[in-house]
C-alpha cells in the first residue's frame, strides 16, 4: 500500500483500494502493523489523508496509542498530508515535541521527522530536527542510520544542506550491507536524498553565494569603485572555491553574474581568474558581463575578462588590455 502511494499518478487507479485495505490495520492488535498502515495512508496522501478524508480521524486517533512509535508516525502522517486540522496538529505537536527527547534514538529521529512535517514554516525547528536525525547516522544500527538519513532527506531544505553528504555516505556504504532489509532502507535513503535536492543547482549556488559575500579580501563598494588596496582577507581561497563551484554550475546560476563580477576586483589573481571562469561558463548572460569588465578602468579586471574571452574564441579581447598590464603581469 505504501509502494502505491509512492508511484502516486502512476499508480492512481490503486491508492483508493490501497487506501481502504492499509486502514483496515489502523486499529490492528500488532503494533508494528498500526505503525505501517498509517505510512501507508500517508504515503497515499491527497483526499485519503487530508483533514477532510475518510482516514483522518482514525489516524488522529493513534496518537494516544499505547506505543511512543506508533504515536510518532501518526503525527508524522498528519504533518505529511498538508491540509491537517488545527485540532489535529495542534495534538501531533504535542506528541512529537515529547517524543524528541525520548531515549530510543529510532523515536528521536521518528519525533524529529514529525516536527518538521508539522512545524516546517519554522526555521529552528527544521534546523532541530536535522541535527537530532544527523547524530543518528553513525548508529551501529544500520536500519537505525537508514532511517536518519531517510529522515534528512525528508526534512530537505536549507537546514539538510550540512548533513546530506553524510547521509550520502552512510546510504551508500549500507548498499552492499549482506541484510536485504538493510539494503532496502538505503535504497530508499538515497531516493529521499536525491528528492532533497532536487534544485540542486539552487542549493549549491546559495552555498557558493555565501562564500563570495562572506570575505573581507574584496574591493570595497564592489566593481564600480576600483580595485581594494588592503591585504588579502584571510577567505581568498575560498572565494576562489566558490568560483570554482559556480563555473560547475554553469548556466544554471547565472542570476548571480552580478555578484560573479563583483569577484573580478578582488586583490587575488586566483579569485579574479575563478570569477572569470565561472561568467563564461555561464553562458550568454555571462560573456555579456565579460563584455561589461573590459571596460573596466582597473586593467587587472580587464585582463582577467579578456583571458576568458580569449580562452571561448573571442581573438580580439586583449585589444583591451594595455602592453603595460600585459608585461607586468
Amino acid at each position: 500500500a505504501a509502494a502505491v502511494g509512492r508511484l502516486g499518478a502512476h499508480a492512481a487507479h490503486q491508492q483508493v483500494l490501497a487506501g481502504r485495505m492499509a486502514s483496515g490495520y489502523l486499529s490492528h492488535d500488532e503494533w508494528q502493523l498500526r505503525q505501517a498502515a498509517a505510512v501507508a495512508i500517508a504515503e497515499i496522501g491527497g483526499e485519503l489523508a487530508g483533514s477532510s478524508g475518510p482516514y483522518a480521524i482514525m489516524i488522529a486517533a493513534l496518537l494516544d496509542d499505547d506505543f511512543i512509535e506508533v504515536q510518532c508516525t501518526a503525527a508524522e502522517s498528519l504533518g505529511r498530508s498538508g491540509t491537517v486540522a488545527t485540532k489535529y496538529a495542534a495534538e501531533a505537536c504535542k506528541v512529537a515535541a515529547w517524543a524528541v527527547k525520548n531515549p530510543l534514538p529510532e523515536v528521536r529521529v521518528s519525533a524529529a521527522l514529525a516536527l518538521a512535517q508539522l512545524c516546517g514554516a519554522a526555521p529552528q525547528v527544521l534546523a532541530r530536527a536535522c541535527e537530532i536525525t544527523a547524530a543518528e547516522l553513525g548508529s551501529e544500527d544500520r536500519e537505525l542510520a537508514m532511517g536518519a538519513a531517510q529522515a534528512v532527506g525528508a526534512l530537505g531544505g536549507d537546514a539538510a544542506i550540512p548533513h546530506i553528504a553524510g547521509a550520502f555516505r552512510v546510504a551508500v556504504g549500507a548498499l552492499d550491507d549482506e541484510r536485504f532489509r538493510v539494503r532496502l532502507e538505503a535504497a530508499a535513503a538515497i531516493g529521499r536524498l536525491h528528492g532533497a535536492l532536487a534544485e540542486p543547482a539552487e542549493l549549491a549556488a546559495k552555498v557558493a553565494s555565501e562564500a563570495l559575500r562572506g570575505g573581507t579580501g574584496a574591493a570595497s563598494g564592489g566593481i564600480g569603485a576600483g580595485m581594494g588596496t588592503g591585504a588579502e582577507g584571510p577567505t581568498s581561497a575560498l572565494r576562489a572555491e566558490a568560483g570554482k563551484a559556480l563555473r560547475a554550475l554553469g548556466p544554471d546560476v547565472e542570476s548571480l553574474g552580478l555578484e560573479v563580477m563583483e569577484m573580478l576586483a578582488h586583490g587575488s589573481s586566483e579569485v579574479r581568474n575563478a570569477a572569470s571562469e565561472a561568467l563564461a561558463e555561464m553562458g550568454s548572460s555571462g560573456i555579456g558581463h565579460l563584455g561589461m569588465a573590459l571596460r573596466h578602468q582597473n586593467w587587472r579586471v580587464r585582463l582577467a575578462a579578456a583571458n576568458a574571452l580569449k580562452a571561448r574564441g573571442f581573438e580580439d579581447a586583449h585589444s583591451h588590455v594595455s602592453v603595460t598590464a600585459l608585461r607586468d603581469n
